[in-house]
């Protein structure tokens, strides 16, 4: 089972807690993708984020987070986390029948600059618990206002009530697309989303 916290494109939440429960219910892995969330929902204080999405429910088996997006570290590293080492060596690659010989690595993509290693290792160290509990609530405290102008502008509809990190909205009375466009004249930068046509802010 696959779930996201929150999702890129309307920044849902998805119901972890409920996943989990069938994930142990049929002896299946569980994998929260939270690449986007990973670096802010672990660090929100009081009731921002009400519910699990992690390892603290028994179901989930995996996750990934990006140290790149709200981590602070340079482009081009993520972190994928295992509940146990048994699921973890399930993810190593082997390939016995290179020329080269024995080819074995703990992911599919054999080489890695150190140096992208180092500096999403000191984003790490350097910020701390602190300084991403700090961030995580300027970060989440802007989406909301942006969220609540948003609700407050008639002829725009917000897709996701009390959002976390994305903000996206739509329309009902217009070419959303067109807004976009405008926007993007005075400096904004939103994503374009379709199925339904909408925007998000991220």
């Amino acid at each position: 089972i696959f779930a996201s916290a929150p999702s890129f494109p309307h920044g849902v939440i998805d119901p972890i807690n409920d996943l989990s429960a069938l994930a142990k219910q049929y002896d299946i892995g569980l994998h929260i993708d939270a690449c986007l969330g990973g670096f802010i929902l672990p660090f929100c204080q009081g009731d921002i984020v009400p519910r699990a999405f992690d390892f603290r429910l028994p179901g989930v088996t995996s996750m990934s987070a990006d140290t790149h997006k709200y981590g602070h570290a340079t482009k081009g590293t993520s972190v994928v986390l295992f509940k146990s080492s048994d699921l973890q060596h399930a993810s190593y690659f082997s390939y016995s029948h290179w020329s080269g010989g024995l080819y074995i690595t703990p992911t599919f993509a054999g080489s890695r600059p150190g140096a992208l290693i180092a500096c999403a290792w000191a984003a790490l160290v350097s910020i701390g618990e602190s300084g991403y509990q700090q961030r995580a609530q300027v970060i989440v405290e802007a989406t909301r206002r942006i969220a609540d102008a948003i609700k407050s502008i008639d002829g725009l509809k917000l897709m996701t009530q009390n959002p976390t990190i994305v903000v996206c909205f739509t329309s009902d009375v217009f070419n959303i697309y067109r807004l976009k466009d405008a926007m993007s004249k005075m400096g904004w930068s939103l994503n374009p989303l379709q199925q339904p046509a909408a925007v998000n802010i991220c």
